[in-house]
């Protein structure tokens, strides 16, 4: 839009005293002598202190990526002052300690004279107070809003190329006013940014003749948000302003629309991601808005854009990448303006490359802008996210954007907003712009994405290894929809809880195919939920089902008319390697208690069988159920035959009692564990010193190329816990739905399942999950290939098994992990070089 509306919009902003007028006097005679031993020859290091963990971690990596691309181009034109400018990188933690403690490494041990970060405000304000301003140290964020910024005492060091809340809150509610709602309530972070922002919000609508019914602030990391919805649904708003991070958003806004808190939402900057929304699933926040920072169609944003694709593979509408990118632009132009990295030389000259007068140059012109500033001519840095001029304050002033939810897609809009600027959403032709999910699911023509269902614990016995599950599917659509997604539509997935209960597993299955049409189910983790599933539910509807855990032999023998595939291997391998594993640890007689479900059962037999089959002799195989008050009498019965060991095949919430009364109560010492008792927090909670020594088996394959590059990705993309079982064979099976579904050029569960041998099984070219834009290309140009995934290889039989190797672990020194072995059935297994 016209320069002139810019200016206008300032003017009101400063009319209205979201902007107070001081008189800056800056000098640079006192500045401290921390740094002026060093000479400014050589090469420039700047500090970064970003989220990569905690509830801002989907945001760091790409604004990492945004300053490394800046800082790439900076060097191939020369650098800055005849040497190279890289960052160091930290993670922010998003944690106000692990901030501080990071930006006090970078400065005091790495030391950086100029930091950047960081993404919350809090953490911004912690690092400025603590660390930059009291060590005199240059400071811009690309990412924090709180007004109380603004106010920092800080000699005009701290900057940012971010809007600050007192912009942001006045288009959002201009927004809300163009909705047409009249009553709102609101939930925000409590930090810094979530106050500030709620507070100019509030104040904002309120002048329009708007009522806020409910402020309700929340905390991050809580396992649930019903009592703050509660709250705020009091006094009968029309919508929830979530003012929310992602991870926290993810669970708040899932239990506001499956609880029906409310119908419609209106989001902010840090609640657009779609990892949230995918994680979440469902359609419920259909033609919901929000607001972001975001600048017109210009050369300069399309110029970055397709530079951040071409060279970092990375989405260029990620959020926060173009503000991470101008602040790295502007602050190298500024360092060779001054000729040095000295914090208060560069600062006196960021204005100076960044605002009128001088040549427009924007980020494909860094070459040009560096010349022109070695030949001591002006320039004015137009960014990736719009004008980047500072005012007196360290502040910019930028468009905010207008995006909505569609088919649970972000979709940015083309309306582009300034504080006092009337917003027409009439473009958009929504006559309910904040509509809720349809009851009726749309029909197969107006579909835009194919929706795959997963059925995995988020709650019960198993709830620990829900959640990155279903970010294990969602990285594997991730990198689907990045080469272009699935005959021509984007895949995605719909997370429902199995609660680890059967009768809860088959609701949620049901509901994924009569209400949203769902080809195909990624689960259940347990094999009683994955086989109540199919037997009532997936199996009477025709409908694909690929469990990556579900381990029973009952599963082999299901009536399924071909329909149920699982990608790890059954308890008939597992038992077998756990029978052979018992007999060379030299035990002769041991008793088994299994949890009473399929699982359970199943193992336990193939395991007794096995041990047997060897020689040795099972004294006892006692049954329980979970989540028992007690299991004393189950193990009396287990130990009355004096056996030597104790074969524990028992989930994780009940395992807590079990061991401890077993253990304390001094009924066995020695003992063999399975996959469910793979998990720290376990063994730290019963003691697990007490424990030291003990073995168990799980599904594992060494540490090959593919399975490196999957923990990696998962961990930096996803900020993934890898060490949850069964993550690795989650992601093949959503990826390999994924290569199915574009072998088959349908979306029929039929299609779907005749084509998973086509690119599970030999012959073909062999491509693992690094290789996704290799393997797609070569599925539509009609040739084959063989899926050797991040589990190892998956060929299917006529059952739909695979075959896979068992990996020993132990517990050692209090924690517990790998031995290294990993044996298939027959294998010899060597305990001595560990023992």
């Amino acid at each position: 839009m016209r320069l002139g509306m810019i200016k206008s919009a300032r003017t009101r902003l400063l009319s209205t005293a979201l902007f107070s007028v001081i008189v800056l006097v800056v000098s640079t005679i006192g500045y401290g002598c921390l740094f002026a031993d060093e000479s400014d020859a050589g090469d420039t290091t700047i500090g970064t202190v970003l989220p990569v963990s905690g509830d801002l971690s989907t945001l760091g990596p790409g604004m990492q990526k945004a300053i490394d691309l800046a800082f790439e181009l900076v060097n191939e034109a020369g650098g800055v002052n005849g040497g190279e400018i890289s960052a160091l990188h930290r993670d922010s933690g998003t944690s106000e300690q692990i901030g501080t403690d990071a930006a006090s490494g970078l400065v005091n041990v790495d030391g950086v004279k100029i930091v950047l970060g960081a993404v919350s405000s809090g953490v911004t304000i912690a690092i400025a107070e603590s660390v930059t301003i009291p060590g005199e140290v240059l400071h811009i964020s690309p990412a924090s809003s709180s007004n109380a910024i603004t106010a920092l005492a800080d000699n005009d060091m701290v900057f940012r190329t971010r809007v600050n809340d007192a912009v942001k809150s006045q288009v959002l509610a201009e927004l809300a006013v163009a909705a047409g709602y009249e009553r709102v309530s609101t939930t925000y972070v409590n930090n810094a940014y979530g106050a500030s922002l709620n507070e100019s919000f509030i104040e904002a609508f309120e002048g329009m003749g708007g009522t806020v019914t409910a402020a309700v602030s929340h905390e991050l990391g809580q396992a649930s948000y019903v009592s703050e919805l509660r709250d705020s649904a009091e006094g009968s708003p029309e919508v929830l302003v979530t003012i929310a991070y992602p991870d926290s958003g993810q669970i708040l806004l899932r239990e506001a629309a499956e609880g029906e808190f409310y119908d419609d939402y209106m989001f902010v900057d840090v609640t657009r991601s779609q990892t949230m929304f995918d994680a979440i699933g469902g359609n419920y926040f259909e033609g919901d808005f929000g607001v972001s920072p975001g600048a017109p169609a210009s050369p300069g944003v399309e110029a970055f854009r397709r530079l951040y694709e071409e060279r970092t593979d990375g989405d260029p509408s990620a959020s926060l990448i173009t503000e991470a990118f101008d602040a790295a632009a502007v602050l190298a132009l500024a360092i060779e303006k001054a000729g040095s990295d000295d914090p208060v030389a560069v600062r006196n000259e960021l204005r100076s490359v960044a605002n009128p007068p001088g040549e427009v140059v924007g980020p494909a012109d860094i070459a040009k802008a560096l010349e022109l500033v070695r030949d001591g001519k002006d320039v004015d840095y137009v960014g990736a996210s719009g004008n980047v001029d500072f005012d007196e304050h360290g502040n910019v002033v930028s468009w905010m954007r207008v995006w909505y939810v569609e088919n649970n897609t972000i979709i940015d809009s083309d309306i582009y907003a300034l504080p006092g600027d009337e917003i027409d959403l009439s473009p958009l032709s929504q006559d309910d712009p904040s509509s809720s999910i349809s009851e009726d699911p749309p029909s197969s023509e107006d579909e835009v994405s194919v929706k795959i269902g997963t059925v995995l614990p988020r709650t019960g016995d198993l709830s620990f290894v829900g959640k990155e599950r279903e970010l294990a599917v969602s990285f594997a659509f991730e990198l689907v929809n990045e080469v272009g997604g699935v005959n021509g539509k984007r895949i995605e997935a719909l997370h429902r809880d199995s609660g680890t209960d059967p009768e809860v597993g088959k609701a949620a299955a049901s509901k994924l195919i009569s209400e949203h049409g769902v080809p195909a189910i990624i689960g259940a983790a347990s094999s009683g939920v994955t086989m109540a599933i199919a037997e009532a539910v997936t199996i009477p509807n025709g409908v694909l089902q690929i469990s990556p855990s579900s381990s029973s032999s009952l599963i082999t023998t299901l009536d399924d008319d071909d329909l149920t595939f699982r990608t790890t291997f059954s308890d008939v391998i597992a038992g077998q390697v756990a029978a052979e594993l018992a007999r060379e640890i030299g035990w002769e007689s041991v008793a088994t208690t299994h949890v009473s479900n399929a699982y359970g059962t199943s193992l336990s037999t193939s395991f007794s069988d096995h041990f047997q089959a060897l020689g040795g002799t099972v004294t006892a195989q006692i049954s329980h159920d979970k989540r028992q008050p007690t299991y004393v009498t189950e193990l009396k019965q287990a130990s009355a035959g004096d056996p030597e060991a104790l074969i524990a095949i028992a989930y994780t919430d009940s395992s807590h009692t079990l061991l401890r009364e077993a253990v304390d109560d001094g009924y066995f010492e020695e003992f063999l564990f399975f996959t469910p008792a793979y998990n720290q927090e376990l063994f730290d909670a019963v003691g697990a010193g007490k424990f030291e020594g003990s073995y168990g088996t799980k599904a594992g394959t060494k540490l090959t190329r593919e399975r490196k590059w999957f923990f990696e990705n998962f961990a930096n993309r996803k900020s993934g816990n890898i060490d949850i079982p069964h993550l690795s064979e989650t992601f093949d099976a959503g990826l390999m739905i994924a290569l199915a579904i574009e072998k088959a050029g349908s979306e029929d569960p039929v299609a779907i399942r005749d084509a998973l041998r086509e690119i599970a099984n030999p012959p073909g070219v062999v491509v693992g999950q690094q290789d996704v834009a290799k393997a797609f290309d070569i599925v539509r140009a009609g040739e084959d290939v063989n899926y050797v995934g991040a589990a190892g290889l998956l060929d299917f039989d006529l059952n739909g098994d695979v075959t896979g190797t068992v990996e020993i672990w132990r517990i050692k020194d209090g924690e517990i992990g790998s031995t290294g072995i990993f044996v298939s059935p027959g294998d010899e297994i060597d305990l001595s070089a560990i023992r």
